[in-house]
C-alpha cells in the first residue's frame, strides 16, 4: 500500500509540472486582450456604418420562417442615432438611438422605441409575442460593400448594402419595380444547366430546379431592386456566385427576363412566365358558389391585398369566413378560426370532424386551385392532413365551446342548414 501511494504521488507531480513546461514555450497568438479586440471591432464597425453617405439597404426577414417575405428598410448612422425609413410607410423616416456592444459576440441594438424599425417585434392584443421580428443583431461580417447580421431571435441572415442614391427615391423605384415583377415562374438556364424557377413570393425565395436529376436544387432569399431582384446573402452554385439578376419585361409578349448583373461569376438567364392555373387575389372577388356537402351555396368573396386575405362573406349572416391568399401559389387557402361568439361561448371553423378536429389555424384545411380548363372554377385540395383517412382537412365542422366542452353548433350558426360538411369547391358566377 505504501509503494503504492508513493507511485500516485511521483504520478500527480509529474501530471502538475507538464502544463506549466508547455505554458512556458507556448508563444501568445494575439498582441492584445480579448476585450480591446473586441472593441476594435466595435469601433471598426461604427466607421464602416457611418462611411455610406446615403446610408444603408437593409433586407429585413421577420419571422423564423420568413412568413413576410423580405421587408425593404433604409439605415443612415451617425455617432450615436439612426434614421430608419421603410416601405411599410413610405415617404416616412424616424430617428432613434443604436449601440454597438460586446453581447456574447459583437452586436448591433436598436435599443429605443422606433415604430419603423421594431414594428415587427411590438406585441399586441391580437400578437402578444409579436411577429417574431429582430431589433438586436449580431454582426457576422463587416466590409464596406457589405455588413452581414443575424437575428438575435430568429437567427435570419439578414445584410446592409450601401444606398447609391437617397432612401425614399430608392424606396419609390423599388416598390415600383417590385410590383412589375409579378411573374412566379421561369425557365431557362443556371450555370449552364436547363432549370426550372419558382419566385415563392411568399417568403421572397428564388428557388432552382434542374431538368437532371442528378444535379442539386438550388436556393436564395431573394429582395426586390430597382433593376431586379437582390440576394442579400448571394446564390452560390459549384463556387461561383451571383448578387443580383437585372429584370426585364417585354409588355407585348407579357413575359419577362431574369440575368445575371455584370460582374457576377454566375450565369443565370431565365424566362419568367404565369402558369395556366394561377389566380391573383383580385380574381377571387364577387359572387361566387361553395359546393359543399354536395350542396350549393351562394357566398360574396372580398379581398384585402393589403393583408393578404380574402373575406368569404354572406355564407352565415352571423359571421365572415377568412381565407389566407398565397402569392406564390395564387390560392387561397381555409384552416380553423374562430367565427364569432354566442354568449360566453366561442364559435369555431374547425377542419375535421366530429369526431376528431383542430382547432389551431394552419394545421389543416384545404386550398383553392384554379382549374386550367374551366378559369371560374376553383378546386378545393387538401393543404395538410394529420389524418391517413384524408377525413382531416377537406371536412370542416363548426363548434361551439360551452365551459371547454366541444358541441356541434345549434342551427343559427350552420351553413346550409350543416354543421359539419366536405368542402368541394368555389365556382366565380
Amino acid at each position: 500500500m505504501k509503494l503504492f501511494k508513493t507511485y500516485i504521488a511521483v504520478a500527480l507531480a509529474l501530471f502538475a509540472l507538464i502544463p506549466t513546461s508547455c505554458l512556458k514555450n507556448q508563444e501568445d497568438i494575439f498582441d492584445d486582450p480579448s476585450n480591446v479586440r473586441m472593441q476594435q471591432y466595435l469601433d471598426h464597425a461604427k466607421e464602416v456604418l457611418m462611411s455610406a453617405p446615403n446610408g444603408w439597404i437593409f433586407d429585413y426577414a421577420p419571422d423564423r420562417n420568413h412568413s413576410y417575405g423580405m421587408i425593404l428598410y433604409t439605415l443612415q448612422f451617425n455617432s450615436g442615432e439612426v434614421t430608419v425609413g421603410s416601405e411599410i410607410a413610405p415617404g416616412e423616416f424616424e430617428t432613434s438611438l443604436y449601440k454597438l456592444t460586446n453581447d456574447n459576440g459583437p452586436s448591433l441594438s436598436f435599443d429605443s422605441y422606433n415604430t419603423l424599425m421594431h414594428y415587427f417585434a411590438t406585441p399586441s392584443w391580437s400578437h402578444y409575442q409579436a411577429l417574431d421580428g429582430d431589433f438586436e443583431f449580431i454582426i457576422m461580417d463587416v466590409k464596406p460593400e457589405r455588413i452581414v447580421l443575424k437575428g438575435k431571435r430568429t437567427g435570419n441572415l439578414m445584410a446592409l448594402t450601401p444606398l447609391q442614391e437617397d432612401a425614399e427615391t430608392y424606396i419609390k423605384k423599388t416598390m415600383a419595380s417590385a410590383d412589375e415583377q409579378f411573374l412566379v415562374r421561369a425557365a431557362g438556364t443556371v450555370a449552364g444547366k436547363s432549370a426550372e424557377v419558382f419566385l415563392n413570393l411568399d417568403v421572397n425565395r428564388f428557388e432552382i430546379t434542374f431538368d437532371d436529376p442528378s444535379v442539386e436544387p438550388a436556393e436564395a432569399y431573394f429582395a426586390f431592386s430597382p433593376t431586379g431582384i437582390r440576394f442579400p446573402i448571394p446564390l452560390e452554385i459549384d463556387g461561383k456566385t451571383v448578387e443580383s439578376l437585372d429584370y426585364k419585361f417585354d409588355a407585348a409578349t407579357e413575359a419577362g427576363e431574369y440575368s445575371s448583373a455584370a460582374g457576377s461569376s454566375l450565369d443565370v438567364k431565365v424566362a419568367t412566365y404565369i402558369p395556366a392555373d394561377y389566380a391573383y387575389i383580385t380574381d377571387y372577388s364577387g359572387p361566387f358558389t361553395m359546393r359543399l356537402g354536395g350542396k350549393d351555396v351562394d357566398c360574396t368573396l372580398e379581398p384585402n391585398p393589403a393583408e393578404g386575405t380574402v373575406l368569404i362573406k354572406d355564407l352565415n349572416n352571423r359571421y365572415d369566413i377568412v381565407a389566407q391568399y398565397s402569392k406564390g401559389y395564387g390560392t387561397i387557402s381555409l384552416t380553423s378560426q374562430e367565427l364569432g361568439m354566442n354568449g360566453k361561448n366561442p364559435i369555431k371553423l374547425c377542419s375535421g370532424t366530429g369526431g376528431g378536429f383542430y382547432q389551431a389555424p394552419g394545421m389543416a384545411g384545404v386550398q383553392f386551385h384554379r382549374d386550367t380548363e374551366n378559369p371560374n372554377l376553383f378546386n378545393a385540395e387538401i393543404v395538410s392532413s394529420m389524418s391517413k383517412s384524408g377525413e382531416v382537412g377537406r371536412y370542416f365542422v363548426i363548434i361551439e365551446f360551452v365551459d371547454g366542452v366541444a358541441y356541434l353548433c345549434s342551427t343559427p350558426w350552420q351553413i346550409g342548414g350543416m354543421y359539419e360538411f366536405e368542402l368541394q369547391s368555389l365556382t366565380k358566377k
